[in-house]
């Protein structure tokens, strides 16, 4: 969800899709805009105007107040057979990059949508776009993840990885990227800026990381596995800080640990299932 003081966005991907605004006192809705069978990314915000890609694979730019199309983002290759459903796109100098499921990444300018950039990576891009001070970084469908010039496209470099990234690529307290590897042998992994790999950890239960996106927490990587375990991993260090069983008499063999969200002194923890745990210096509530 994307929040602003009065409002809350979001989007639905269930057979027929919208993005949503609701008003965030009352929870009425605001506007919802029909996108195709819906938005499998988060929704990105820049002064009045929201962004989002549709599963069909259209960077929409939405007016904020009233939901109106400003302008969208076709690929020029069919990519009706293939969904789009991680790729969401970065904004900044006054640019949108778009990482498509036809293998392209590419620079829209933010008022009109006009394309600045395109370049070829040759495989789907299935990770968010992350845009750094001097880059912008995508991972791929062939296991490679990419580095290129923000201002001209340009690949500076690409690198080989075990297995395809997933999600977010997500900045940690120490300057250096985060993100998950695979989906059944998975790996938290750490790259500097440059894609020099710093460390991997696995998780210590043996049952495969499952949430969506590293997240941050202080010093901290939170990372949930399909055995309901939430462990902090040391962002510089790769070692396992601190673990903490979410729910030591639930069955989690239909289960698993999916997203997290912080607020003041709680840490929320959410779960495939749809279940809701809050956690406060070391008390639980659900």
């Amino acid at each position: 969800m994307l929040f602003t003081k009065d409002a809350v966005f979001v989007g639905t991907d269930d057979g027929e899709g919208h993005v949503y605004a609701f008003d965030l006192a009352t929870g009425k809705v605001r506007w919802k805009f029909r996108a195709d069978r819906g938005v499998g990314t988060d929704i990105v915000r820049h002064a009045s105007r929201l962004f989002a890609v549709s599963i069909e694979d259209r960077l929409l730019c939405l007016e904020l107040e009233t939901g109106l199309l400003l302008w969208e983002k076709r690929a020029e290759a069919d990519a009706s057979e293939r969904l789009s459903l991680g790729s969401t796109p970065a904004v900044g100098d006054g640019t949108v990059y778009f990482g498509s499921v036809t293998g392209t990444l590419s620079a829209q300018d933010i008022e009109t949508g006009e394309t600045r950039w395109e370049t070829p990576l040759g495989s789907e891009v299935v990770t968010s776009v992350l845009l750094l001070e001097d880059a912008i970084l995508a991972g791929t469908e062939d296991a490679r993840i990419h580095r290129a010039d923000p201002a001209t496209g340009k690949l500076e470099r690409s690198i080989d990885v075990p297995e395809k990234a997933r999600g977010h690529l997500v900045v940690t307290p120490v300057g250096s990227i985060a993100a998950f590897l695979g989906w059944e042998n998975d790996l938290l992994v750490s790259f500097d800026p440059s894609l020099n790999l710093q460390w991997s950890s696995s998780p210590p239960d043996g049952s495969g990381w499952s949430t969506a996106r590293p997240f941050v927490l202080g010093p901290w990587i939170l990372a949930g596995t399909r055995a309901g375990m939430i462990y902090a991993v040391d962002a510089a260090q790769g070692t396992v800080a601190w673990a903490h069983d979410v729910d030591p008499e639930r069955d989690w063999s239909e289960d698993a640990v999916r997203v997290f969200g912080a607020h003041d002194a709680t840490l929320f923890v959410g779960t495939i299932s749809g279940t809701l745990y809050a956690f406060r210096m070391g008390e639980r509530t659900e």
